[in-house]
C-alpha cells in the first residue's frame, strides 16, 4: 500500500498564548510537553508557556522572574539538566548575548551568565545541544554591527564560551537562518537566510558542519529543491534520519514542507492531506519523536501575527 501521506492536524484550543512571530519553542521529552518563550508582538514578549501534549492545554508559566523580554534568540533542550537553555535575542531597545536557563521541574528561571570571551549581542541566529560534547553549538546572527559568520560553543557544564573557529568555507555572514543537528549528534544542518548587504537575502543555500572536525562545508542538492528563503524552520526526523524545512519568506511567504535525505543529499517537498497551515514565516517547530510527529506554533504573514497550534503527523 505504500507510505500514507502526512496529515495536517489543526488544533482548535480556547486558551493559547498570544500571537507572535520570532519565539522559540522546545520539546521537553522527560514529560512530553513543549515550552514557548518570547518572540515579538507590537513589542518583544517575555512571556513563557507549557503545552502539555497529552490533554493539548497550554499554561503561563515562569514566575515573576524572567530574562526580560526578547525575539529571535535561540533556545536548546539540556535534558541531562532538565532545562531548556536560552541565548541572546533582540529587545526593543538592543541586542543580547546573555545566557538563562529555564528548569523544568520547578518552572523557574536561572541566570547561567558565561565565562571566557562572548559572542557578540545577536538576534537572528542558531542553536543546536551537541550532546557529545555536552555544549551549545551557536552560529550567525545579526546586529547593529552586521552580520555574522562564526560559531561558537557553551559548555553546559562550566558555562565558559569558546569561538571554534572551523576550518574550510564558512557559510557566508547571515541572519533568520536556521540550523539542526542529526540524532548521532556528529553532523549539523544549516539552510537559508539573509546576507543583505553583503551577498543574497534570501538564501538557498545548505551547509553540513562536522562536529568532530570542526569543518564547514557546502552541499549541493540535485534535483528539485525550497525555494530560496528566509525565517525558515528546521527540525530533525529522528525516526526517517532526514531534516525537515517548514515554510519561511521567499518574498512572498510560503507553507511548503520538504525534506532533506542527508545522505543522497537531495530534497524532496512533501505533499501532506489535510487542510495545511496559513501562508507563514518565523513560526516555531518541533519534532515529536516519541509520537512520529511535527508540532507548529504560531508566526506572521506579514500582516498578522498568528496564535494557531498544529501537528503533521506521519
Amino acid at each position: 500500500a505504500g507510505t500514507p501521506s502526512p496529515h495536517w492536524i489543526f488544533h482548535d484550543l480556547a486558551v493559547r498564548p498570544s500571537g507572535r512571530r520570532d519565539h522559540s519553542l522546545t520539546l521537553d521529552t522527560k514529560r512530553n510537553r513543549v515550552f514557548l518563550f518570547g518572540g515579538k508582538r507590537e513589542g518583544v514578549l517575555d512571556d513563557a508557556w507549557i503545552m502539555d501534549l497529552r490533554t493539548t492545554q497550554w499554561r503561563s508559566v515562569g514566575g515573576s522572574r524572567s530574562p526580560g523580554g526578547r525575539r529571535g534568540h535561540t533556545a536548546i533542550y539540556d535534558a541531562d539538566r532538565d532545562r531548556v537553555v536560552v541565548f541572546g535575542g533582540e529587545t526593543d531597545s538592543g541586542f543580547l548575548n546573555d545566557v538563562w536557563a529555564f528548569d523544568l521541574e520547578t518552572e523557574t528561571w536561572a541566570f547561567l551568565g558565561g565565562l571566557g570571551s562572548k559572542p557578540v549581542p545577536r538576534y537572528g541566529l542558531s542553536a543546536i545541544l551537541d550532546p557529545g560534547s555536552d555544549r551549545m553549538v551557536i552560529s550567525h546572527g545579526f546586529s547593529s554591527n552586521g552580520r555574522f559568520d562564526d560559531t561558537w560553543a557553551f559548555d553546559l557544564e562550566t558555562h565558559v564560551w569558546s569561538e571554534l573557529r572551523p576550518g574550510g568555507d564558512l557559510p557566508q555572514a547571515r541572519c533568520l537562518h536556521d540550523m539542526v543537528i542529526d540524532s548521532d549528534g556528529d553532523h549539523a544542518y544549516l539552510f537559508g537566510g539573509c546576507s543583505s548587504g553583503i551577498g543574497p537575502c534570501p538564501r538557498g543555500d545548505l551547509w553540513r558542519y562536522d562536529l568532530v572536525q570542526n569543518l564547514w562545508t557546502e552541499l549541493s542538492p540535485e534535483g528539485d529543491r525550497p525555494t530560496d528563503r528566509a525565517n525558515l524552520r528546521l527540525a530533525y526526523d529522528t525516526a526517517k534520519e532526514r531534516v525537515l524545512l517548514f515554510a519561511g519568506s521567499d518574498v512572498r511567504g510560503t507553507r511548503d514542507i520538504w525534506a532533506l535525505d542527508p545522505e543522497a543529499v537531495t530534497w524532496k517537498q512533501l505533499e501532506p492531506t489535510g487542510d495545511s497551515p496559513p501562508v507563514r514565516w518565523s513560526s516555531g517547530i518541533v519534532f515529536d519523536a516519541g509520537q512520529n510527529r511535527l508540532l507548529m506554533f504560531g508566526g506572521t504573514d506579514g500582516a498578522i501575527f498568528l496564535d494557531d497550534f498544529w501537528e503533521l503527523r506521519f
